[in-house]
């Protein structure tokens, strides 16, 4: 059977792509796919650029852009590669098989591989965990005959300093002195982390509940002898400990959000490596897929649904349902508003990722969700994503990255494809 072949010229493809309308009802102005293309405005076309081999890594996955450089994960390490010359400097452990979750929270990049490896990027690479490690326990008290002390009841504990920032700490140590003296301390747990640099001694006053600082000693220090009241700053940090590793971490209002399978862990307000683990959590209906914060709440997927958590103290979110599909765990992202053409949103930044459904959506500040192209663009449902935002030649796009299809589809069928070929001024591009 022979084919004729026929040329015809479009002015441009505004509608971009359109998969869902069967192939003879495509309109002129959209595509049935486009690849190694960049669809400009206006629908013009443009020649994607190819790409040069900059590393070679064995397992390269979950890649950050911060301060400069760019971190990674390779197979069981956490590297750093410089934008400069390329070359690879290994930071840090993580899980082998593990994506990374990130967020940039006070000038750190706090990074998780929801197993167990939690740590934070200064501006200048240095690596640490994200919180100061914690006492194992209180030191050993007993009533000692020198001191200005009155006699009472005394409430003693330690914490560790890690330069300023300062660890939880659990219960305390109590003595009771009969007749003024002072308080002698043995058994001063001696940190496992060489990056504490001192460690805190905590007195109350006489039979008072509050403890304030009474001095610093050295790591190492194991006795030490309290002879007068403390003139310190009180403490802060008793019963808090350090938020869990999750499989997401974002940051909102002065707080770190962490994803532990359904549970959503908030760190205290300001102390975003620390959290009450009795009351900072909000259980959810099953595994946590997204955690979004915008200007006025958070957006969080489960398996089931998007809801908003509107409001900046999550002791006091009102939630409601924003989307009926679920996200696709990893594909969001906060993009300027401006990429979109929707009224009144010419600045600021919207929340956008993948839903299970096969659509991209769109989260605003308030809460409110717009599909984007629905009935136009859609994708089979995929197991997770990533999705980055692409600057070149002043073409900005939201390039996605889909793995996995969970209902792949079956058996075959025939399609029609069209292969472009840009011309300008005569000339093929």
């Amino acid at each position: 059977m022979a084919f004729k072949s026929r040329t015809k010229a479009f002015d441009g493809f505004s509608d971009g792509v359109n998969n869902v309308y069967r192939e003879e009802s495509v309109p002129d102005s959209a595509l049935r796919s486009a690849k190694n293309i960049d669809l400009l405005s206006g629908g013009k076309i443009r020649r994607r650029q190819g790409f040069l081999r900059r590393s070679s890594l064995t397992d390269a996955r979950s890649a950050v852009f911060f301060a400069g450089d760019i971190y990674l994960a390779d197979q069981g390490d956490l590297k750093r590669v410089s934008l400069v010359d390329f070359s690879e400097e290994p930071v840090a452990n993580v899980d082998a098989n593990a994506f990374l979750s990130f967020a940039e929270i006070n000038g750190q990049l706090y990074i998780t591989d929801g197993v167990n490896a939690a740590y934070k990027i200064a501006a200048d690479g240095a690596a640490t965990a994200w919180a100061v490690e914690q006492p194992a326990f209180p030191p050993a008290l007993a009533a000692a005959s020198l001191g200005g002390l009155p006699a009472a009841t005394y409430q003693v504990n330690v914490t560790y300093f890690r330069g300023r920032e300062e660890s939880g700490t659990g219960p305390s140590s109590s003595v009771t002195l009969t007749q003024e003296g002072g308080i002698e301390l043995t058994d001063i747990p001696v940190p496992l982390s060489a990056q504490v640099t001192a460690v805190r001694i905590y007195v109350s006053t006489p039979s008072g509940e509050l403890m304030y600082a009474h001095r610093d000693v050295a790591p190492g220090t194991t006795s030490a002898v309290i002879a007068a009241l403390p003139s310190g700053k009180a403490l802060e940090t008793q019963f808090l400990e350090p938020v869990p590793a999750g499989h997401i971490i974002r940051g909102f209002n002065g707080r770190s959000y962490s994803a532990v399978d359904n549970v959503m862990y908030y760190s205290q307000a300001m102390r975003p490596a620390l959290l009450d683990a009795a009351h900072d959590y909000i259980d959810f209906e099953s595994r946590i897929r997204m955690i979004r914060p915008v200007e006025g709440g958070v957006f969080v997927s489960t398996e089931k649904r998007v809801v908003f958590l509107a409001g900046e103290d999550p002791e006091n979110f009102q939630l409601s349902v924003a989307h009926t599909s679920p996200a696709v765990e990893g594909s969001d992202i906060m993009a300027p508003a401006k990429m979109f053409s929707f009224e009144n949103m010419s600045t600021g930044e919207v929340a956008v990722w993948w839903a299970a459904s096969g659509i991209m959506v769109i989260g605003f500040p308030n809460g409110q969700v717009v599909p984007v192209r629905e009935g136009e663009l859609a994708l089979p449902e995929y197991a997770r994503g990533d999705v980055m935002i692409r600057e070149e030649n002043g073409v900005r796009q939201l390039v996605s990255v889909l793995q996995r299809p969970k209902t792949p589809t079956a058996g075959l069928a025939m399609q029609d494809e069209a292969t472009v070929t840009v011309h300008r001024r005569g000339i093929e591009l």
